[in-house]
Order: C-alpha cells, then structure tokens, then sequence
C-alpha cells in the first residue's frame, strides 16, 4: 500500500492540494470540489445488456471504487477528470454538428429536384394563364410528389429559397 500511494504522488493525478504550480493567480481555471455521495445507491447500468450490471445498486463512491478495483493505475481525480473531457469533447462535437446542420454548403440531391420541379410547376401555371385557365397552386404538397420527395423537406425548401408572402401560404396543406 506504501508503494501505491508513492507511486500515486510521482504521477500528474497527484493530489490536486499538492500541487504548487496549480495553486498560483495565474491559474485560468478555479479548483473544483466534488462532493461523491457515499449514501443513496442508484442503478447505473439499468440499460445495461450484462445482467449482473443491470440491476447492481452503488454509490457514486462505490462506483468509482469498482472502477479503480478493474483499473488499479487510475485514482478517482483521474477516472472524474476523464469523464469531464469526454462530457466536454461530446457536447462541443454536438455544438458544431447543430451549427452545421443549420448552415447548408452545397444543395443535396432532393434540393435539386425540388428546384427542377418548382421550375416546371411555374412553367405550367405561365401555360394555364396563357390559356385563360385556372393555375395550379404550388404547395409544399404538390412540390413534393412533382419532385417525389417528402412533404417536410418541400416545405423547408420553399422556406429557405421562395419569397416570403409564397412561402407562408404554401407550406400549408
């Protein structure tokens, strides 16, 4: 056990009160203090498909405890800081992947039927008021089957590329 804790010392994940350099002003970033509940046991792999994780019952202290009996090189400050990167690096993939999605770079295949299809729906209705006849009216609906695609993605297309007063009334059914 003495050769453990000297071996804990001499590694970064050395207590974080040890440590002088983190002590400083100039640190970006506050200390933080994690209160582990060593009291209400929760199941935390209640998802799981192992059974005999499914409905094992611990503590967040008895948690990290299991972890640190499968993996004796990790300490709790380590096993706590790895998941916090990992959390980070997530919701900052998520972040960015949101921000994407949102902002379109080249149009897809359906956007380029859609706009081949609305194009030859108002060719059609410059025909029917040539003729005197009653115009067929370019909703998201006959965007769609025109262009077999969905209704949704019809109806986001002519939000993203018809004039405004158009676009209101015909993604409406």
């Amino acid at each position: 056990m003495a050769k453990r804790t000297a071996d804990r010392k001499s590694t970064s994940d050395a207590d974080p009160s040890s440590d002088s350099s983190a002590a400083t002003p100039s640190h970006k970033y506050p200390r933080v203090i994690i209160d582990i509940d060593d009291k209400h046991k929760k199941r935390w792999h209640a998802s799981s498909e192992v059974a005999s994780l499914r409905y094992l019952e611990l503590t967040e202290q008895e948690l990290y405890e299991e972890v640190r009996k499968q993996y004796p090189q990790y300490t709790i400050e380590r096993i706590i800081q790895e998941g916090a990167q990992t959390l980070a690096r997530r919701k900052l993939a998520e972040a960015h992947s949101l921000r994407l999605r949102g902002q379109r770079t080249r149009p897809g295949s359906a956007d380029k039927r859609l706009e081949r299809a609305f194009d030859r729906l108002n060719n059609e209705n410059d025909k029917l008021r040539a003729a005197g006849r009653p115009l067929r009216k370019v909703t998201a609906y006959t965007l769609s089957e025109t262009a077999k695609t969905s209704w949704r993605t019809a109806a986001r297309w002519i939000a993203e590329n018809v004039a405004p007063p158009e676009a209101k009334e015909a993604t409406r059914r």
